[in-house]
């Protein structure tokens, strides 16, 4: 059988079929358009000379910084952010694209992730989650839901992502470099605290060589911290900072990059007092 006199000339139409596949659209889209298969819109681009892109790599955006200064600046925020979010709670798809879950209640923090991310040009989207139940340690727990925060596929964060899952697992890059950005995300998502006034990091799902490394490295910004294990849980560990004065110096480090629903975790941290001596008697 012959085309149908009523579908558009493939070739005549080449033009158009070019210039909406370089302003994005996809040759699938084309092929509905044009009343053609699949191939014929691949084929006719080829020869065209426009190379076709796979459904991946048009998912993937590019932040493209720049070389400038602000580019920098930029380049050095969002590593910091991944960083911090990569300590705590947050994890990259497979695809290359982070996205964080949390409970209703901490929908503030996600809000925060997703203006500073705007204020570096890079989006994000937030989707509540319904309830729902899962399976913990062999039981049953219902969840009451939440919000997830996940950002497009850019090419950035799939190199991003390299250095925290070098063999598909999540692990601590040697690299890493603990900022006061880093440490006031990694605080907000995964840092806790008593009623005496110490800090907590549950890096529970970390070698004791990296949680060993990671205290380390907060001890050279002058804030003492232990690689301790956790009670009860074999071959996991937390990292502490048991001194008063310790605790309030990574107090006024993160202070500033910290989002107001997130610093109930500081409130018990107090200046340790100092001792006076005893009275001169006149």
């Amino acid at each position: 059988m012959g085309r149908s006199p009523l579908r558009p000339d493939l070739d005549q139409a080449l033009d158009v079929i070019v210039t909406a596949y370089k302003k994005g659209a996809s040759v699938a889209s084309l092929a509905r358009r044009f009343d053609a298969n699949y191939w014929s819109i691949a084929t006719r681009l080829r020869r065209a000379g426009v190379r076709i892109v796979s459904e991946e790599e048009r998912s993937e955006r590019r932040l493209d910084f720049g070389a400038d200064a602000l580019g920098r600046a930029n380049a050095l925020v969002l590593r910091a952010i991944v960083d911090g979010l990569m300590l705590g709670d947050g994890s990259f798809h497979p695809k290359g694209y982070i996205q964080i879950e949390q409970a209703t209640r901490r929908h503030g923090w996600l809000l925060h992730i997703k203006n500073v991310l705007k204020s570096i040009d890079a989006a994000c989207r937030i989707i509540k989650i319904p309830s729902k139940t899962r399976t913990i340690e062999g039981r049953k727990v219902q969840s009451g839901g939440g919000h997830l925060l996940y950002t497009p596929c850019y090419i950035e964060l799939k190199a991003e992502r390299a250095r925290w899952y070098p063999k598909g697992v999540k692990r601590v890059p040697d690299d890493v470099v603990l900022t006061p950005l880093s440490l006031a995300y990694w605080f907000a998502g995964d840092g806790s605290y008593d009623g005496q006034g110490a800090l907590f990091f549950y890096t529970n799902g970390f070698m004791q060589k990296h949680v060993k490394l990671l205290a380390s490295r907060m001890t050279t910004l002058g804030v003492a911290a232990r690689c301790v294990p956790v009670p009860q849980r074999s071959n996991e560990f937390k990292i502490a900072v048991t001194r008063r004065d310790d605790a309030q110096a990574f107090k006024e480090i993160i202070e500033p990059h910290l989002p107001a629903c997130c610093r109930y975790k500081l409130k018990y941290v107090r200046a340790a007092k100092i001792a006076s001596g005893p009275r001169r008697r006149t």
